[in-house]
């Protein structure tokens, strides 16, 4: 049986050592998909860009995002990380425990599925660059 230490282990493992800043726009877009993913549906309240010392979290039905946060490695990891315990709490209910082995495996998915997006995007992005490069 793997023990909820190393599927946290595996969780950070997923993740490349090198990836871009987190945008603002990029978070916002990103916990659109998350939600949807996530939760099977689509977040129709406000989102809002925070920073400083904030966690990402729903607050009286505004999604505050934190692309700027300096916890769990800032960036990317503590977006993807505070996503997940926002996203595990409401498809699981509050008496859920943050860090049990369930929701080591649902973070785990989570950063699969941004890696995914991302490299999807990347793609297109050098598509549509080539296209518009191409001489006439």
């Amino acid at each position: 049986m793997v023990s909820r230490k190393e599927w946290y282990a595996r969780v950070n493992a997923a993740w490349p050592a090198e990836l871009p800043p987190l945008t603002a726009d990029e978070a916002v877009k990103a916990a659109r998909k998350l939600w949807r993913w996530g939760l099977g549906e689509k977040y129709r309240s406000k989102i809002e860009v925070t920073s400083g010392n904030r966690y990402t979290w729903e607050r009286y039905g505004v999604l505050s995002v934190n692309p700027t946060s300096t916890r769990h490695g800032g960036g990317w990891d503590a977006f993807i990380h505070d996503m997940s315990h926002l996203l595990w709490r409401r498809a699981n209910g509050r008496d859920v425990k943050p860090h049990e082995k369930g929701h080591a495996k649902f973070e785990l998915s989570m950063r699969k599925e941004v890696l995914k997006s991302a490299a999807g995007s990347v793609a297109r992005s050098r598509k549509n660059r080539n296209r518009k490069s191409r001489p006439q």
